[in-house]
């Protein structure tokens, strides 16, 4: 009970460690839900795939240049190859170009450009809906 009554009067008698306490603690919950949030990404960013607990990206990691998804094709093909827990595999090529085309509503003109990626064909039965 004692403790609970120093809580209370603390501000009054060390206010410049009750401010610092504060600060420190508000520091330390803003961090946790930084935290929280990352987890919450890394392990739900494939969650609204029917079968998003079986899929899994690989990475390289890089200690100056942090993390990277950019394999040569033969290098994933082997990876592929080398495991038969693996059930399908589909490799996205990154950037190729870019194509921008237009669209006409009835007067109106509306232009898009789009990314080009190359992928493989088994990444249709991955992602595709039932």
């Amino acid at each position: 009970m004692q403790n609970l009554k120093n809580l209370f009067l603390s501000p009054k008698g060390h206010l410049m460690i009750f401010v610092s306490n504060v600060f420190c603690l508000s520091i330390a919950f803003a961090a946790f839900i930084l935290l929280m949030f990352q987890i919450r990404y890394e392990w739900g960013y494939d969650g609204f795939h029917k079968d998003g607990d079986r899929i899994f990206r690989l990475e390289i990691r890089l200690a100056d240049k942090g993390a990277g998804v950019l394999f040569a094709r033969p290098m994933i093909d082997e990876f592929l190859k080398s495991s038969s827990m693996i059930e399908i595999g589909a490799p996205i090529r990154g950037y190729i170009g870019k194509i921008s085309f237009d669209i006409k509503k009835g007067e109106e003109k509306f232009s898009y450009i789009e990314s080009i990626r190359e992928i493989y064909p088994q990444y249709l039965k991955l992602t595709s809906k039932p």
